[in-house]
């Protein structure tokens, strides 16, 4: 199982440390601005005005609160920024390590979550929840002390009444986290169903179901609305006991100030100190919010990295490859041999080509590549073009390094017979879009193809799909044998005469662009 990146990574580490110092900090500044504030009343209350250095402690003392404050702010947005990037990473390499085949029987939307909602999920959690839970952590004691330090007697009347209503806070913020999954499960799957509906929407409503899509968008989004409004009222309720705590300690502690005769200059200060108490103790309710709501996207995250993942090996031979597969299917493809897989002979739920490429695993096929050092360069064609939205250029020099120059790919173009893409004012830089699909499926499919030969790929695998477009597709794969001889297997799919060579019924001497 691939782990969950780790808090305390390198580039991580030192505003971990350093928002911790600057809750202390700025703990000790709210302390200073306490004491100022009993001096300064006290001074009033005698009929003589503030002493300036009690009114510099308490303008400095504001100051440095809110520069400290702006400061972990930065710094806990920048971990929870850094975070969410390495968890991004993490998922990314993970998934692109998986069998094609294990994930295509996954929803797409239900992964595309994985990089919009648990991401901000995760970065919200540890770049706003944790550093607020550190800053409690820090403030709540220093301002206890300070208000002890103040009166001990007005510390015990502001205590016990935000003590008990923290009990009761924490008996209610269980039921936080349930609420958490309900509305994340009705939230996923809205949007899941929207991320796939999307596409094929004009095709839903030539088939009349658009009234029906839009009621069923109404009642999910309608429950939604109830699950968020459950969810936030549970959480807004919990700040809300803490407003009802600091007035009872504001009470407590005007009685207890009246019984003992306690100045005005302590009152104010400890009425000062309470407000600072309760602040953090109000944001506990948010941080427990964001904390059930990390939980929840943790757990499908580690979901996901449970599945088997593995990095594949680059192909570093560029000769044509000798392919030999033995088990539960034999096969050998000799050098430069272009062969079709004949559909009898493939066990049942075993897509060889998916399996040579290394795209699926097969325990029980063990594939060997000759006397090659190595793996083979592969290029894999299959149902799916792997095109990126972009350029021309980048559509066919994707993966390849160092990228041939613009004459090169002009002149590998024309071999292929597909220079009519590049002859607008553009070029090489005419847009293709994802997937290829602004071109049409037979360029698509000699597009790949001129990319193979571009990597002088040793091992070209071809879905027998993607031939179905026609004579043309298939004068490309002869023109990709004639120019690199390289090996060329075939899998099923394709019509008329399935002998071996029937393709390539001339071989000619490789010859270079």
């Amino acid at each position: 199982m691939t782990p969950l990146p780790p808090l305390m990574d390198k580039g991580r580490i030192g505003d971990a440390v350093l928002i911790p110092v600057l809750s202390i900090a700025q703990a000790v500044a709210m302390g200073i601005g306490a004491f100022a504030t009993r001096d300064a009343f006290s001074a009033l209350h005698l009929g003589q005005g503030p002493a300036i250095a009690a009114l510099v402690a308490l303008l400095g003392a504001g100051i440095a609160v809110a520069l400290l404050g702006w400061l972990i702010k930065q710094r806990a947005e920048a971990i929870g920024q850094s975070y969410a990037n390495a968890l991004r990473l993490t998922l990314y390499r993970h998934i692109a390590g998986m069998n094609l085949t294990a994930l295509e029987q996954r929803r797409v939307g239900a992964l595309s979550l994985r990089f919009v909602g648990d991401l901000s999920a995760a970065r919200n959690w540890f770049g706003r929840g944790l550093p607020l839970a550190i800053s409690a952590l820090v403030t709540l004691p220093g301002a206890a002390t300070v208000l002890w330090l103040l009166h001990p007697h007005l510390a015990l009347a502001a205590f016990v009444p935000l003590c008990a209503v923290i009990a009761l806070t924490l008996g209610l913020a269980f039921g936080l986290e349930r609420r958490h999954r309900t509305l994340r499960r009705k939230r996923a799957n809205l949007s899941i169903a929207m991320i796939e509906r999307i596409a094929v929407a004009p095709m839903l409503d030539l088939m009349g179901r658009t009234p029906k899509e839009l009621r069923n968008l109404n009642e999910t989004g309608t429950v939604l609305r109830r699950n968020a409004l459950e969810r936030t009222g549970h959480r807004n309720g919990l700040s809300g006991l803490m407003d009802i705590g600091a007035s009872l300690a504001g009470v407590g502690t005007l009685l207890v100030a009246g019984q003992y005769g306690i100045t005005a200059g302590l009152v104010a200060a400890a009425l000062a100190m309470i407000a600072i108490l309760v602040t953090p103790l109000r944001e506990l309710a948010l941080v427990w919010d964001r904390y059930c709501g990390w939980r929840v996207a943790r757990e499908k995250a580690q979901n996901l990295l449970a599945q088997p993942s593995a990095s594949r090996t680059s192909g570093n031979e560029t000769a044509a490859a000798c392919v030999q597969l033995r088990g539960v299917v034999t096969l050998d493809v000799a050098a430069g041999a272009y062969h079709r897989i004949d559909p009898q002979s493939v066990a049942a739920n075993v897509d060889l080509l998916r399996v040579i490429a290394g795209l699926d695993g097969a325990p029980e096929i063990e594939l060997s590549w000759g006397a090659a050092a190595g793996p083979p360069v592969i290029a894999y064609i299959g149902e799916r073009s792997a095109i990126l939205q972009g350029s021309l250029r980048r559509a066919v020099t994707l993966g390849l390094k160092p990228r041939p120059s613009d004459a090169k790919i002009c002149k590998m173009l024309a071999h292929f017979g597909l220079t009519h893409l590049a002859e607008g004012e553009t070029g090489l830089g005419v847009r293709v879009s994802e997937g290829g699909r602004s071109l049409a499926p037979q360029d698509r499919f000699i597009l790949e193809l001129v990319r193979a030969a571009l990597a002088n790929a040793g091992l070209v695998l071809i879905d027998g799909v993607g031939m179905k477009t026609g004579a043309k597709a298939h004068a490309g794969v002869k023109t990709l044998h004639r120019l690199r001889q390289t090996t060329i297997i075939v899998g099923d799919g394709l019509p008329g005469d399935r002998s071996d060579t029937s393709v390539l019924e001339q071989q000619v001497p490789p010859a270079g662009p």
